[in-house]
């Protein structure tokens, strides 16, 4: 392809995917994670360090950028989720460019539109949280680990390089340590095709680790906490995170799988016809043609730890190790697409076969459109801004009071919420009858009616039936539902 076209096509591409990650970034209300990252990186960097430690568990590199991302452009829905957008559409960039190492322009620029639009990347790139950070920071990862072993481009500068966005992905998630564990298990599979390079790529492991020892010890005692909870995932639990890598459409998952299995082997040299006089000949010799190269092999890595590794983690019953879910494994998500377009760029190396190309892709921007379309048309988060509005709107400062069940809903609730009302929260989970006694008559002292919040994962709270036994039906003034959120009203009788 012509330079000139190559570029042409890329910037549209960056352009499409740059519009759908900006389009609506602010019509959705922050919710419950959101808010709780809003919260913190709002606080110093002590307090931010903090907090990552006795309540987020997680490494603080986000935190940090948000902070400091706030300062200027303020904490408004569209300013805090604009770093998650731009990050997404670097992304885009960085995974053609990635194409382009590993096989061709016509590879990368296909993997730079799968990736533009696609409604898993979208969604994390509207969302004030690390993982669109965490695809960014893996494909810089990976980009120049891919520097580092060409030997006839590898220099000094690019180990520091790669040492660096190594130590920014660890301090952004713990699965990073995944990314660079996938990346030294390719590396000793070819040791003895990197001599020149074992030493500086062992000292860059090294820098790595160094540099993460501080937050060593917190991740040893956050591992065992940090996987409890949660079903074990099965086999059916892979299908169906490659089910969203590919739009949510079943149609997709098989024509995904497809072309990623014809870009993972590669078929070449084959000269002579089908006999149907000889069958097993002409498999014998299908077969000997087909082979994976070194690049399929490193995107197979790449895909299957990100994936397959936590789930077998998962797996532990002991320990309840349950840390997989589809989120956690997004920095798989540019090895699947990268292969899949190299699959389809093998419809490319015949003229007759263009008009196919062609068709492909089109079909797979018309099977995602749906994914896209239930996405910006259907809400996706919890409704805080209009709950909170509705709340704030129809309260009366002198005699409400509102119980928020789960306290720290309070976080996304107080986001939006700019009344005076005093606000308790409880457990979803606190079901002693004295205890709900003693909680609800602190709260309701001196008020004439209740406000009870429950989010979705509450709603047959004990607190609920408590005060639905305690004050009757027929005291309920008011139910207003929003998306994942239930208001209800109690009047409350004279003391």
């Amino acid at each position: 392809m012509k330079s000139r076209r190559v570029t042409l096509l890329l910037l549209l591409v960056i352009l499409a995917g740059s519009l759908l990650r900006i389009y609506d970034l602010g019509a959705e209300s922050i919710w419950y994670d959101e808010a709780c990252s809003i919260y913190t990186s709002e606080q110093g960097i002590i307090q931010i360090i903090k907090d990552c430690v006795t309540w987020h568990r997680h490494p603080p590199l986000h935190f940090f950028m948000l902070h400091f991302w706030m300062l200027p452009f303020g904490t408004g829905e569209i300013a805090v989720r604009s770093l998650s957008a731009i990050c997404g559409i670097l992304s885009i960039f960085i995974i053609y460019q990635i194409g382009c190492q590993l096989f061709n322009r016509k590879v990368g620029l296909i993997s730079s539109f799968l990736l533009a639009i696609s409604p898993f990347h979208i969604h994390f790139s509207q969302e004030a949280r690390s993982y669109s950070l965490l695809l960014l920071l893996t494909l810089l990862s990976f980009f120049l680990f891919i520097k580092v072993l060409r030997v006839d481009n590898a220099n000094k500068s690019h180990f520091v390089y790669y040492a660096i966005a190594n130590i920014l992905l660890i301090y952004t998630h713990y699965f990073g340590l995944f990314i660079v564990t996938s990346q030294i298990l390719y590396f000793i599979l070819y040791w003895n095709k990197h001599r020149e390079i074992r030493n500086n790529f062992l000292y860059a492991q090294l820098a790595t680790g160094i540099a993460f020892l501080p937050w060593l010890p917190l991740f040893v005692g956050f591992s065992i906490p940090l996987s409890k909870g949660g079903s074990q995932p099965s086999v059916s639990s892979i299908i169906a995170t490659l089910k969203v890598y590919s739009g949510g459409q079943n149609f997709l998952l098989l024509t995904f799988f497809f072309l990623g299995l014809l870009g993972l082997f590669s078929i070449k040299g084959l000269s002579n016809k089908w006999s149907f006089e000889k069958p097993l000949q002409a498999v014998k010799q299908f077969s000997s043609k087909i082979s994976v190269e070194r690049e399929s092999i490193l995107l197979l890595i790449w895909c299957a730890f990100l994936i397959v590794i936590p789930w077998l983690i998962s797996q532990i019953p002991s320990r309840q190790a349950v840390i997989y879910n589809t989120r956690r494994t997004i920095s798989a998500l540019p090895a699947f697409y990268i292969l899949v377009a190299n699959g389809i760029s093998t419809f490319t190396r015949r003229k007759s076969l263009y008009p196919l190309f062609i068709a492909i892709l089109i079909m797979i921007a018309g099977f995602s459109y749906p994914g896209l379309q239930h996405y910006y048309t259907y809400y996706q988060k919890a409704q805080w801004r209009e709950a909170a509005n509705f709340v704030e709107l129809n309260s009366r400062v002198d005699s409400d009071v509102i119980i928020i069940c789960k306290p720290w809903r309070k976080v996304p609730f107080n986001y939006y919420y700019k009344g005076n009302l005093p606000e308790f929260g409880i457990g979803k989970n606190v079901e002693d009858s004295q205890e709900l006694t003693t909680f609800v008559d602190d709260a309701v002292r001196e008020r004439a009616r209740l406000w009870l919040i429950l989010s979705h994962d509450a709603r047959s709270a004990p607190i609920h039936w408590y005060l639905l036994n305690r004050y009757g039906d027929q005291a309920i003034l008011l139910e207003k539902e929003f998306y994942s959120i239930a208001l209800i009203l109690f009047d409350l009788p004279p003391p």
